[in-house]
């Protein structure tokens, strides 16, 4: 089983928890003479369904009144995993209907609607508002498994597809201008989706867990990607982030472990929290010239990441950003870069040498550890404090290329659990030591010797033609 099962899982619990309840109201049961399988809250008048017996099957109306006080609204969730039920219909006097409604209602075919309401209508069992110009619920098990939504609509609700296994092609027309929540949440069968260039923003979960989607096209018009927009998207394979995104959310692609490639346009500027997490087969990820920062545990468990060229613009690498990426050789990271966080490339184990940037002054705790191919790096005299364990169980680091002298060396405050540090060879910057250099003369710049000068050179010559002139004259002769 993927480890990203198991990760995903809180966030398919939070999708489940967003409903809230009415303060002040107090929960009773309806009647059995109205036949009631409700629950329900009657606040000044008025009736609120919130609740929905589970065991409930085929088709199922919704009476106009309960203790002859008018139906009203549906709570978020009122129906909420009623998987036998098939149909339903909502009477006249119903104005709000709340998130989640209708949500894990498997065998629901068509939702109803009295043709007296003024708020909303159903147009092939699909909910609409009265206007259409918001669909706000299509069936788990309608009929129609190609579904192009009318033009007359400008508004997709929240979690208006969630669940719907039977839908395989949806189109959504240039009047979209706005797609609310986890509107295709867990649409497992979608296989492809264009987004509109009306849009211009995914929103959060828009279409995660679309275990079937194989190809996005996201337009230029988007200018945010939000949080677990396409996470657990697992076949999908690539991705291109286009000229006009600025932000790309927390866990927006995470679990998408078929994706090979993933291009970045220069637009952007910051790529959140677990991005590209565990996207086990990325190989390949081709990064804009405008990304500042990158999120923590970006992209943690990327175990086929070979290379990744990091942008001259990028200031800053969030905590475990490179964790596992167990396939990563070499890394430069750019001057621009002031803070790297804790255990960012941590179990790196096919990392072999790495330039950290000039303008660093902290290696945080756990940076390398575990990087057991790290063999050289090079640490910038710019560096004061190498924190706890940063590169624990390097195993193979032989060189560290410092750009400081012995000296400076010695003023690095290095916490403990760094033995493979200690033990390598250090080349640091030499000190130059500036000597007085003799100054050459020239011939024109010499003095004149003075007249006590001249008679000692005299007297020195004349001293030696006398010498010479004696040893001459004492010459034995044979």
């Amino acid at each position: 089983m993927k480890r990203f099962s198991r990760t995903l899982l809180p966030f398919l619990l939070t999708l489940l928890l967003l409903s809230t309840t009415v303060m002040g109201a107090v929960p009773v049961a309806a009647d059995e003479e109205e036949k009631s399988v409700f629950t329900y809250e009657i606040v000044d008048g008025a009736v609120t369904i919130t609740k929905c017996d589970t065991k409930v099957e085929g088709k199922l109306e919704i009476p106009a009144t309960i203790e002859d006080c008018p139906v009203t609204a549906i709570a978020d969730r009122a129906f909420y995993g009623c998987k036998k039920l098939t149909a339903i219909t909502i009477p006249a006097g119903v104005t709000a209907i709340g998130n989640g409604a209708f949500g894990e209602c498997a065998a629901m075919t068509a939702i109803e609607v009295a043709e007296q309401n003024a708020a909303f209508c159903d147009v092939d069992g699909i909910l609409f508002n009265k206007e259409q110009t918001q669909l706000v619920r299509f069936p788990n098990h309608h009929r129609f498994s190609a579904y192009t939504i009318p033009d007359t609509v400008t508004a997709i609700g929240g979690g208006a597809f969630f669940g719907c296994a039977g839908l395989h092609d949806v189109v959504i027309p240039e009047t979209v201008t706005d797609i609310g929540i986890s509107a295709f949440h867990f649409c497992p069968n979608l296989t492809a989706v264009t987004i509109p260039s009306s849009i211009t923003s995914i929103e959060f979960g828009v279409f995660s867990s679309c275990i079937g989607l194989t190809k996005v096209t996201i337009p230029p018009s988007v200018t945010a990607i939000g949080n677990y927009a396409f996470a657990g998207c697992q076949k999908l394979t690539s991705v291109t982030i286009p000229d006009g995104v600025l932000t790309i959310g927390n866990n927006a692609f995470s679990g998408c472990e078929s994706m090979v490639k993933a291009t970045i346009s220069d637009s952007v500027t910051s790529i959140g929290s677990r991005a590209f997490f565990f996207c086990d087969d990325l190989t390949t990820v081709t990064m804009g010239a405008g990304v500042t920062t990158l999120g923590d545990e970006v992209f943690a468990g990327c175990s086929e990441l070979k290379e990744i060229l990091l942008p001259e613009s990028l200031t800053a690498i969030g905590e475990y950003a490179f964790h596992y990426c167990s396939s990563l050789g070499k890394l430069a990271v750019p001057a621009s870069v002031t803070a790297i966080g804790y255990g960012a490339f941590a179990g790196c184990s096919g990392l072999t040498a790495m330039v950290l940037p000039a303008g660093l002054t902290t290696i945080t705790g756990g940076l390398f550890r575990g990087c057991k191919e790290l063999a050289e790096i090079t640490i910038p005299v710019s560096v004061t404090v190498i924190q706890f364990s940063a590169f624990h169980d390097c195993s193979k680091l032989s060189d560290v290329y410092y750009d400081g002298t012995v000296d400076e060396k010695l003023e690095i405050d290095l916490a403990g659990e760094n033995q493979p540090l200690k033990k390598a060879q250090w080349h640091c910057r030499e000190e130059v030591i500036e000597e007085e250099v003799p100054v050459y003369v020239g011939p024109s710049e010499k003095e004149e010797p003075s007249l006590l000068q001249t008679g000692m050179y005299i007297a020195l010559i004349v001293v030696a033609v006398v010498a010479l002139v004696v040893l001459l004259i004492r010459k034995p002769k044979y």
